[in-house]
């Protein structure tokens, strides 16, 4: 993601199949490219593609995996169909502490303990992949172009939305990227919602006013 919180690009390839030989050869030339070495502590976010999973870990053995929350349910719903299931699932998906965390994911154990110990086992943290999805769907009339025509395409295709961001971007005025200025006039506007007390030293103790 950019400072703008829109996709940046860094690579893509065209391969004869998504295998775990043309994973190994992308990301070792990913990580020649952007000069990181075996012990770079990058997380991957896929979406289960079991052929990635033995490449990220030899070339990159450090790194974490991450799977995406949709399709994390898509999985589960093999095994469990059930609406609250899924509810809770998202539930436990979509907290933001750990105590939060851990009263949805107790209320998961009530509802199915085998779900329960299977979303343990996942490694999932990050709701969405929609960076993905989007860029994947804008790319679907060039799939069935000739190969150069088809890498070509994409090409123009980000030249295009760079150049997109580059001009929203152009257009602040302020020190920060548009969304981040979105971003901290609402913080800011929450502060005022909050009161400091001294309380010695250089200790305070901040409450809500809400």
């Amino acid at each position: 993601m950019d400072s703008n919180n829109g996709i940046y690009p860094v690579a893509y390839a065209a391969v004869e199949t998504e295998a775990t030989s043309s994973w190994t050869w992308f990301l070792e030339l990913l990580g020649e490219d952007l000069d990181l070495g075996e012990i770079s502590k990058f997380t991957f976010i896929y979406d289960r593609q079991k052929e990635i999973i033995p490449a990220v870990e030899k070339v990159f053995p450090n790194a974490e995996h991450k799977f995406c929350l949709r399709h994390n349910q898509e999985n589960m719903k093999k095994w469990w169909k059930e609406k609250d299931l899924i509810d809770q699932l998202w539930e436990c998906g979509r907290a933001t502490t750990v105590n939060h965390l851990n009263k949805t994911m107790d209320d998961l154990k009530k509802i199915n303990e085998e779900a329960h110990d299977w979303v343990c086992r996942a490694p999932t943290d990050c709701l969405l992949n929609n960076l993905y999805e989007v860029f994947n769907y804008n790319l679907d009339e060039g799939r069935d172009k000739p190969i150069i025509t088809c890498v070509d395409y994409i090409r123009e295709y980000l030249m295009k939305i760079l150049c997109v961001v580059q001009k929203e971007i152009d257009k602040c005025e302020c020190l920060l990227t548009p969304t981040s200025t979105i971003v901290f006039d609402k913080i800011n506007n929450d502060v005022a919602k909050y009161v400091a007390k001294y309380n010695g030293a250089e200790n305070y103790q901040v409450s809500s006013t809400w």
